[in-house]
């Protein structure tokens, strides 16, 4: 199951409120549309209607890839200091028995 939402997010560059899709968890195999888009590097890329900047919308969100065995959080790059300590954490919590 994917699940997806339409948010008003306020654009990373001018600020300006936007409309935008968003996603919280991706099944590729549901929804292959998603990974055709991130192989093409556009998946969630938008232009902002006011700057005309190009930046990526999202916050978390799960990706889900059950027949490559595949379960995966995509974080913003905004939050690549705390990688190491989030692999960390999701490591213990998927290795709870």
């Amino acid at each position: 199951m994917s699940i997806t939402a339409v948010r008003k997010l306020p654009c990373r560059a001018c600020g300006r409120v936007i409309e935008a899709v968003t996603i919280e968890s991706a099944n590729p195999t549901r929804h292959p549309h998603f990974q055709d888009q991130l192989l093409a590097r556009t998946l969630l890329r938008m232009p902002c209607p006011h700057c005309r900047t190009e930046h990526l919308h999202y916050g978390r969100f799960v990706w889900t890839d059950l027949p490559g065995r595949l379960c995966v959080i995509v974080l913003h790059e905004s939050e690549r200091q705390a990688w190491a300590h989030l692999e960390t954490s999701v490591r213990a919590v998927l290795s709870v028995p």
